[in-house]
This record gives structure tokens, C-alpha cells and sequence, in this order.
């Protein structure tokens, strides 16, 4: 019974869970004890996201569309809802961030991924046969690098890199043997990966995969027919996971459409472009300053930009003892490995993509395609992080072996140079920071020596043929600890995003400004200048119908294109707005001026689509409750009768509104809602046109009469979108037990031939 005892705790990949669990327990321990919460976008839009989905999901229904954000826009269809990552599936399902301490456990869910980075990369690195010390290096760099740890706040970027090293993986095995199921893995994890919601990852992190999928399927294999199917397994992993992704692609492909982000120019595309001088912060990651959460004390403030958020888009520190060990590899393994040459070039390549506006090679790729339709070239730096930790992987495992004289002499000339440049950043000889934070940057600066003496204490021991398997342990914990020191306050806000969103809107607020479907329904503004009342998307949490929001993704014509901001706030029901009183002090008032959520009218405009912001803007005469503006022939002409004309709302949902009319002629029913193509119109059960109305309102032309008008958000995208889903979740679960049956019958048959 000891023996078994000993044998388990001797399991590498036991010890390795283990590991990984405690490094990631120590990074994030004030979070794990509940004592600390991410911030920024995990406020603003992170945790409302997983609340209006949880809340959504139990009550039984899919969340399309969300009414509770700038006047309404889709939900589904934005990616950065990452609705269908399978882990916020669950998440969504059994626990829910509308639940009781639900951002803790989103919180833990998001942290979970850290984990997991680590033991990918762990897998990865033993599957390219590194040691296992060599592999458990790797892993502690990659997961607790710039790119993931200052992050927390943006998880789709942890969620992709998370999961990138197994696809690397299966891709390798499936390029390497003949087996099948990897295919059906591969496209699994290849397919949860994307659907994480984070489209440029997803591009970034593609053409990744795609480079060591095309250098290994020629390297590795000898002859063509052997290259071709390696390629074509390769290929089908990818053409797996895009699949796998179709559910969410499709609608989100309609709904960049319909942004403002459908397209960029070069200057927005170029926004956050790596400087050469940032380059210095591989080896002294403060050089620069740091950004740290709100109400925290922060001796180095970031002063490299003005826009906060550069700084944690351009960091990519993983380690100075990474950088030593993968610069060694790199130099030493030059002319005998050509995976090391890969690696290198991905890396220099990696850099010069991330310099953006400061380089050669961003200008040429922009012009491909999808490139040119993403911000902030600098988040590439990713791909620098990875291929580092392989490569430092391989550089402790090569200090192992004899070490030549000339590669001895590589070492030290790295270590030398690693000195002079924290000698030269701690002097303020390679940077200029601001005189006030100079002793704080030096003092930073001489912190790295430390860990560079510790790192260059363990190479040298290495160098001597120290094999104890505890110097590797103590290497890692270097490498462990200077990331902490580097990343880990930056995620310990003191701000619970539940409180915050509970202080913001009291009771009293809720009794005025909160929908009562179907009789009250109507909207609110609670931002003017200098003056944000309520949290950017407090409708998402609580349910009140905000004029305004927070999003990344906009809606070109979101917005009735009056020029009027009073007209517009009429047009668009809004009924409560911010406005001061006579000392000055801003409280919500009533506007009643604001339009009902639905009307009729009797007289159509009919104006060219590329004319009708120009000439709502321009004709003031114009009488939005008599008459409204269309871009298309309408089925039959309106009549002038209004005598008996109504219309209320009956039903109100996100995804369903229903409405009874009475019209004594031919009318145009406005509805105060947001026009999208996924929504469908139906008057008294048929199928009815839904027209533009007023530059982004919903209309629908209706004959004298009784009507129930019913309006359903139904998606033919996501229709579309569901089918490839399902057939590449077949196939790839058919591969999978495919090979599986396939060993099993070649077992039994083994067995019944003995």
C-alpha cells in the first residue's frame, strides 16, 4: 500500500496538477479568500454580460436580443457575449452571476483558466520532449505572462491562450501519427477555444496554428504524399474548430455589418502599436510605470501614454529569467534545431507585427484580409510569450548537457547584457521618466537584479552538473515570483461588482426608473457631461431600460439622426433624464415630452437610404408623430383617418413584443425600437414587412382594422449558424469514437488471438 502511495505522488502529471494548482492559488489568494475582485471591463461589462445571461437562461429563454443597453442591440450575435464557450454554459446554467456570491465563482471561473495555461503548455512542452523540469518552466512563464496575467479583466484573451498550447498539441500529434481522434479533439478544443469571444485571438491565434501546422507537416515528413495528408488533418482540425464556431460566427459576421467597427482605417487599426523602447520591458517590466486598480496606492504610474488601456494591451513581460534561458536556446540551438529557428522567426515576426505604425511589416499585412478589421497590433506580442517559454524550455534542458565553452561564454554575454540594460533603465539612461517617480522606477530596476542574480545562480549550478531535480523547482519558483511581483497586484481591486451595482441604484431609483411591462415601459438617460448617474450597463443587472450603455461593438444607426438631442430623447421614449436643479445638483426628471414606445401614422416619407440622415438633420419641420421617414415603397398607400386609432403594448419581452391595434385606415405602426435584421414582423399570425422608419426605428404598415402585431427576434444567421455547429460537433464526435471503437475492436481481437 506505501509503494502505490509513493508511485502516485511520483506521477508526473499528479505532481504537475498539484503545482499548478498551489502557483495558482498563491497569484490569486486574495481573490480565491474573497478579498479582492478584477476590475475595469470585469465591472463594466464582463459580470452584467453572465448576469442577463444567467437570468435569461433560467427563465427558460435564449438571450438574442438585449433592450437594456443603448436603446437596445443584439446579444447573442456580439462575440464578446462568448455565449456558447461551453464553460460559461455551465456557468451560466448551474451557478449564474445573478445568483448570491455569483462573481465570486465567475471570478474563480476566469482564474480556473490559469490553471489550465499552465498545464497546456505543461502537455505541450512534454509532447516536444522537454524535460520535466524544462516543461514545468514553460508553463509558469507562458501562464503567468503579461498577455494573460494582465488580462483578468478581458478573460476571452485568457480563455484563448488558455487552450492554445492543446490545439498546438493535437495538431503536432495529428501531423506526427496516424491518429484520428485528434482530429476530433483537436476540433473540439480548437472549436471551444473560438467560441471564448475574442475574434482578433481567434485571427491571432489561427495563424499560429496554421504556421506550425504547415512547418511540421514539411519537416517532419519526407515524402509528398506523406506531407499532403499531414496537411490535410491539420486543415481539418482548423476546418473542425471554425465549425464548431459557426454558431456564433454567423450572426456575429451580420452584426459587424451593421456597426461601426465594419470597417477601420489604418490610424484606428494602428491604435496601440508597440514603441521600440517598450522592447525594454522584457527585461524590466516597470520601466515605463504600471496602471493598478482604482483607489490603490501606485508609486509608478503608467506615464507612457495618456490611454490607460495601452499599458496592459502593450505588456508582455514573461519573466527575465524566461527571456535569459530563451535567448540562450536561441543563440546555442541556432544552427542545430530548425524548430528552434521556427521559434525564433515566429518571435521576430511576432515583434515586428506588433510594432504596427512603428514598423515595415504591420503596413503590409493590413492589407490582407480580416487584419486590416482589428485594433492594438501589440496584443501579437502573445505569440512572443509562447514560443519564449518553449524555447527557455529547450535552454535549461541544453544547460544539462556539457556546455561547451563558447555556449558558457553565450550565457554570460546574455546575463551581461540583461545587466547593463536594468543598469542603464534604474539610471534613467535608456528611459525618461517623470522626475517625481524616478527613485520608483530605479528602485523597480534594482528589484530585477535580484531575480536576474538568482536566475544566473541557478544557469551556473545547472552549468556544473547540479541534476537535483529541486534546482529546477527553484528556477521556476524565480521565474514564478518575478511574475508575481510584476502582474499579480495589478488584479486585486477592493471593489465587489455586485455592491457597486447595488449602491448605484437604490431603492428609490428602482421605484421610478424601472420598466413595469406591459402598461410602463418606456427609457431612461442617466449620463450627461460630468455626470454618469448609474453604472454603464446597471440595465443589463437590474432592468431598466438605459438609453445609454457600454459596448465595444456599437450599432451604426442606433440613434435617430435628428439633430435635436431632445427630439432624439422623444423619439427613442425617453422619459427620465438627467437634468440639474436651480443649486445645481443633478437629479432624474421627468420628460414629458418623450413619445410613447409605439404610435401611428398616416404619412410616409419615402427618402433615398444614403440621403435620410442628411435631410432628418437638416428639415426641423418635420412632425415625427405624424409622419415618418422610410427608405423603401411600402406594400400599399396610408390612409388619413385617425379617429379611432390606438396601439399598446400587450407583451414585453427581449425577444418577443406584441402589440394590439385599431386603425380605421391604412396606418404605419412606429415602434420605439431598434430596427436589426433578425427581427421579424407578424400581424395576426402572418408574416408581415418590417420597415426602417426614422433612420433606426421599426415600422410595419398596417390595413384598417384589429390587429395583433407580434414582433420576434428570429436570426436566420443563427439558424445557419446552429446547423454547421451541429454537423461539425458530429463529425468531430465521430472521429472521436470512431478511433475509439476501432482500438477497442483491435484489443479484443488481440486478446481473442491469444
Amino acid at each position: 500500500m506505501t509503494s502505490h502511495r509513493i508511485s502516485i505522488l511520483r506521477n508526473e502529471y499528479i505532481v504537475a496538477v498539484v503545482a499548478f494548482l498551489a502557483t495558482t492559488f498563491v497569484f490569486f489568494r486574495p481573490h480565491i479568500m474573497g478579498k479582492a475582485y478584477f476590475w475595469d471591463d470585469f465591472i463594466e461589462q464582463v459580470y452584467p454580460n453572465r448576469v442577463y445571461a444567467g437570468r435569461m437562461i433560467e427563465s427558460g429563454t435564449l438571450p438574442e436580443w438585449n433592450p437594456y443597453s443603448f436603446c437596445g442591440m443584439p446579444f447573442q450575435a456580439d462575440v464578446q457575449t462568448a455565449l456558447y464557450y461551453p464553460p460559461h454554459m455551465l456557468f451560466d446554467r448551474l451557478i449564474g452571476a445573478h445568483q448570491p456570491r455569483g462573481e465570486y465563482w465567475l471570478q474563480l471561473l476566469i482564474i480556473a483558466h490559469f490553471f489550465v495555461a499552465q498545464l497546456t503548455m505543461y502537455l505541450l512542452a512534454r509532447r516536444l520532449g522537454y524535460s520535466l523540469g524544462a516543461s514545468g518552466l514553460a508553463a509558469i512563464g507562458y501562464a503567468f505572462a503579461a498577455p494573460l496575467a494582465l488580462h483578468t479583466h478581458h478573460p476571452m484573451f485568457i480563455e484563448h491562450l488558455a487552450w492554445l498550447p492543446l490545439v498546438v498539441l493535437m495538431i503536432h500529434r495529428v501531423v506526427t501519427t496516424r491518429s484520428i481522434a485528434a482530429i476530433g479533439w483537436g476540433g473540439l478544443i480548437g472549436g471551444m477555444m473560438l467560441l471564448s469571444g475574442a475574434p482578433q485571438m481567434s485571427l491571432y491565434v489561427l495563424t499560429l496554428c496554421v504556421v506550425f501546422m504547415l512547418w511540421w507537416a514539411f519537416e517532419l515528413q519526407n515524402r509528398w504524399w506523406a506531407r499532403i495528408i499531414a496537411l490535410s488533418k491539420g486543415v481539418a482540425i482548423i476546418i473542425l474548430a471554425v465549425g464548431l464556431y459557426g454558431i456564433q460566427y454567423f450572426p456575429s459576421r451580420e452584426l459587424a455589418a451593421e456597426s461601426e467597427r465594419a470597417t477601420l482605417s489604418y490610424q484606428q487599426a494602428t491604435e496601440g502599436s508597440l514603441s521600440l523602447e517598450h522592447l525594454l520591458t522584457a527585461i524590466t517590466p516597470k520601466a515605463f510605470g504600471v496602471v493598478q486598480p482604482p483607489g490603490m496606492p501606485n508609486p509608478i504610474p503608467y506615464y507612457a501614454s495618456q490611454t490607460t488601456h495601452l499599458y496592459w494591451d502593450t505588456a508582455f513581460y514573461f519573466g527575465i529569467g524566461i527571456v535569459v534561458l530563451a535567448l540562450y536556446a536561441a543563440c546555442v540551438s541556432w544552427r542545430q534545431s530548425r524548430f528552434v529557428k521556427l521559434l525564433v522567426l515566429i518571435a521576430i515576426g511576432a515583434i515586428l507585427f506588433a510594432l504596427g505604425s512603428n514598423g515595415f511589416l504591420y503596413p503590409l499585412i493590413y492589407k490582407l484580409p480580416l487584419f486590416g478589421q482589428v485594433r492594438i497590433p501589440a496584443r501579437m506580442m502573445f505569440a512572443v510569450a509562447f514560443v519564449a517559454a518553449l524555447l527557455a524550455a529547450r535552454g535549461w534542458d541544453l544547460l544539462a548537457d556539457a556546455v561547451p565553452r563558447r555556449s558558457f561564454v553565450v550565457l554570460m554575454a546574455i546575463l551581461c547584457v540583461c545587466l547593463v540594460i536594468i543598469i542603464g533603465i534604474g539610471s534613467g539612461v535608456l528611459i525618461n521618466p517623470p522626475e517625481q517617480i524616478t527613485r520608483a522606477i530605479a528602485s523597480s530596476a534594482w528589484g530585477q537584479m535580484a531575480f536576474l542574480a538568482l536566475v544566473a545562480l541557478a544557469a551556473l549550478l545547472r552549468v556544473r552538473r547540479v541534476r537535483s531535480g529541486w534546482l529546477s523547482i527553484a528556477v521556476g519558483a524565480v521565474v514564478f515570483f518575478d511574475l508575481h511581483a510584476a502582474h499579480a497586484s495589478f488584479s486585486q481591486g477592493r471593489i465587489n461588482p455586485a455592491d457597486e451595482y447595488r449602491r448605484a441604484f437604490p431603492d428609490e431609483l428602482r421605484r421610478v426608473l424601472l420598466p413595469n411591462p406591459p402598461k410602463e415601459v418606456f427609457r431612461v438617460s442617466m449620463r450627461r457631461p460630468g455626470i454618469i448617474a448609474l453604472k454603464r450597463n446597471q440595465g443589463l443587472v437590474d432592468g431598466v431600460m438605459l438609453f445609454e450603455g457600454y459596448n465595444q461593438l456599437l450599432l451604426k444607426r442606433r440613434h435617430p439622426a435628428v439633430a435635436s438631442p431632445e427630439k432624439v430623447a422623444d423619439l427613442l421614449s425617453i422619459r427620465w433624464a438627467i437634468a440639474n436643479d436651480s443649486l445645481g445638483h443633478w437629479a432624474f426628471r421627468r420628460r414629458e415630452s418623450s413619445f410613447p414606445m409605439a404610435w401611428l401614422v398616416h404619412e410616409a416619407r419615402i427618402v433615398d437610404p444614403h440621403e435620410v440622415a442628411q435631410i432628418m438633420q437638416s428639415d426641423t419641420t418635420i412632425d415625427y408623430f405624424q409622419t415618418a421617414i422610410v427608405e423603401q415603397e411600402l406594400p400599399f398607400p396610408l390612409g388619413t383617418e385617425r379617429d379611432r386609432d390606438s396601439i399598446s403594448i400587450k407583451y414585453y419581452a427581449p425577444n418577443v413584443v406584441q402589440y394590439s391595434v385599431r386603425c380605421s385606415s391604412p396606418a404605419l405602426a412606429v415602434l420605439s425600437e431598434i430596427f436589426y435584421p433578425a427581427w421579424n414582423a407578424y400581424v395576426d399570425g402572418e408574416r408581415a414587412p418590417l420597415v426602417r422608419a426614422d433612420y433606426c426605428l421599426r415600422a410595419v404598415p398596417l390595413r384598417p382594422g384589429e390587429h395583433m402585431l407580434e414582433l420576434r427576434y428570429e436570426s436566420a444567421t443563427f439558424a445557419t449558424g446552429s446547423l454547421v455547429t451541429t454537423a461539425s460537433l458530429a463529425a468531430a464526435v465521430a472521429l472521436v469514437l470512431g478511433d475509439f471503437l476501432r482500438r477497442l475492436q483491435r484489443r479484443t481481437n488481440s486478446e481473442q488471438s491469444r
